[in-house]
């Protein structure tokens, strides 16, 4: 396998077979991250796109009534609030 680093956030990686994949570390909350990321896809026209989130990140998303279980003092006791 080898890899090229494309830039401070991309990665290409190639393996043995010739299969490429293309890794972007994102910011969240990053609109210039987002744009990578479109930009990337329209670029490459890629077979799979794969998301990795942390637990949380993953719980807020899928749980639908993830809002009306929030304990906003845990969060803000956690110093997680921002």
């Amino acid at each position: 396998m080898t890899i090229e680093r494309i830039s401070d956030t991309m990665q290409r990686l190639v393996c043995a077979d010739g299969k490429e994949i293309t890794l972007i570390g994102t910011a969240h909350v990053s609109q210039d991250s987002v744009d990578e990321v479109a930009r990337t896809i329209d670029e490459i026209g890629p077979d799979r796109i794969c998301v990795e989130l942390d637990e949380g990140r993953y719980r807020s998303r899928t749980e639908v009534q993830g809002w009306e279980n929030l304990n906003i003092k845990t969060i803000l006791k956690e110093n997680k609030g921002f």
